[in-house]
């Protein structure tokens, strides 16, 4: 019996938008600097469209092996991984800023509450689940945190400066 890819399908796949993303938020600020050509722009299509089709695949993941997901929002280790999905989002909204707006704020208004509802969930259970051992703590568990710092920055213009200080606090 052969076993299906999209079942096994990992979620820390968002981490490779993660990067992408980072790099070309890194590439913008170079751009800015020395006037170079931008590059970001077209890159940023690319990683959104990347992201598009990793996000396909989960939620196909999500409706054919229902388990699986479950199982990943469950487990003490791939749980960290799944407020990859929304930092994707506020990473990318961040890259959009300089590339188009209307793309930026719809990423964010998406990402942010996403996050939040990923983040609570996450440390809800660390706090709640008895049955961590210590081979379970990892440098993972930084990411849901992560986002929180994301959020004020992908927010600036898009939303009052006191609701973004809620994800700070």
């Amino acid at each position: 019996m052969t076993t299906s890819r999209l079942k096994h399908f990992p979620i820390s796949f968002f981490s490779i938008i993660m990067g992408l993303s980072g790099s070309i938020i890194a590439m913008q600020k170079f751009e800015i600097i020395y006037k170079t050509f931008k590059l970001s722009h077209p890159l940023g299509y690319i990683d959104l469209t990347l992201f598009l089709i990793i996000l396909l695949t989960y939620v196909l993941k999500f409706i054919k092996y229902n388990d699986e997901v479950k199982g990943d929002f469950n487990h003490p280790i791939r749980m960290a991984f799944v407020p990859t999905i929304s930092i994707s989002m506020l990473l990318l909204s961040i890259a959009f800023l300089e590339i188009d707006a209307s793309i930026s704020k719809t990423l964010f208004f998406i990402g942010a509450p996403l996050h939040l509802f990923f983040s609570l969930n996450t440390i809800t259970k660390w706090v709640q689940h008895t049955n961590f051992q210590i081979q379970h703590f990892n440098p993972a568990w930084f990411i849901p945190i992560l986002g929180n710092l994301l959020v004020p920055i992908a927010g600036t213009k898009f939303i009052s400066k006191e609701i973004l200080w809620f994800f700070l606090v």
